[in-house]
């Protein structure tokens, strides 16, 4: 993920870069929490309630 996070972030407009890196961030740790949750705890969500969180935490 940091070598695509890295090359995409280079085609997006300097305008936009914080943006996009709040949005690699968040999908970074969301999928690093689901992953701990399915490792450590044995639980897992449906992969529409992980993107539905996704969205709603990058409209605050």
């Amino acid at each position: 993920l940091p070598d695509w996070s890295l090359r995409s972030r280079k085609l997006v407009a300097k305008e936009h870069r914080k943006a996009f890196d709040s949005l690699c961030l968040l999908l970074t740790r969301n999928l690093w929490l689901e992953r701990n949750g399915r490792v450590f705890r044995n639980t897992s969500r449906p992969p529409v309630s992980l993107v539905e969180t996704i969205f709603d935490l990058s409209s605050l």
